[in-house]
């Protein structure tokens, strides 16, 4: 846990940090410390960098350089998560090799992508979640196992699909996924509000 909020409950102060203009939490963690004793701090990604607004959040948090698909060759890009673990440790070592002053590194591989991420509070090893909620730049979702739920609140725009087809009516199991949705998006602004991330 770089920044000490892990064990929150599952707290991931990157996904509540991720809408474009929205305030990005301060934290005092490793990199920032290490930071400040004089060590290079680096984190690199498999993906691009503004996914999740990652960039942005690892830059006001300590890092100095951030290594994600951009920096790679487009040939090395083989699907939407970027680069494969083995061509990312491959591009870390290399740079790491050839560091003069210390250095604290980070690498986020595809690897780390597993039951433990966004569960607030759900321990997903010893029950399934019904259904995921997620946010980008621009909308709010949340997905059950045949059902997707996207609404676009610039545009106050629904999409509403079952098995991938369009759907032009919202029948109760979309209107729990709704309600889901705004709730843990509610939850994590709450949070986030009363400044129990720090």
């Amino acid at each position: 846990c770089l920044f000490g909020i892990r064990g929150r409950r599952g707290y991931n102060p990157i996904k509540v940090s991720q809408m474009k203009g929205s305030d990005i939490p301060l934290y005092n963690g490793l990199p920032t410390v290490l930071k400040g004793e004089g060590y290079r701090t680096m984190f690199f990604m498999t993906h691009e960098s503004q996914y999740d607004n990652m960039n942005a959040f690892f830059r006001t948090n300590g890092y100095e350089e951030i290594y994600s698909q951009e920096n790679y060759p487009r040939d090395k890009v083989v699907n939407s998560f970027g680069v494969q673990d083995d061509f990312l440790f491959s591009f870390a070592i290399d740079r790491l090799k050839t560091q003069r002053q210390p250095f604290f590194a980070t690498l986020l591989s595809l690897l780390g992508i597993g039951a433990e991420q966004n569960n607030f509070g759900v321990d997903l090893l010893a029950r399934r979640r019904p259904c995921a909620f997620y946010t980008a730049d621009n909308v709010i979702g949340a997905r059950s196992e045949d059902r997707l739920f996207v609404f676009n609140p610039s545009t106050e725009q629904t999409f509403l699909y079952l098995d991938g087809e369009l759907q032009h009516t919202e029948d109760s199991a979309f209107n729990a996924l709704r309600q889901h949705a705004f709730s843990m998006l509610q939850a994590a602004q709450y949070v986030v509000g009363k400044g129990e991330t720090q």
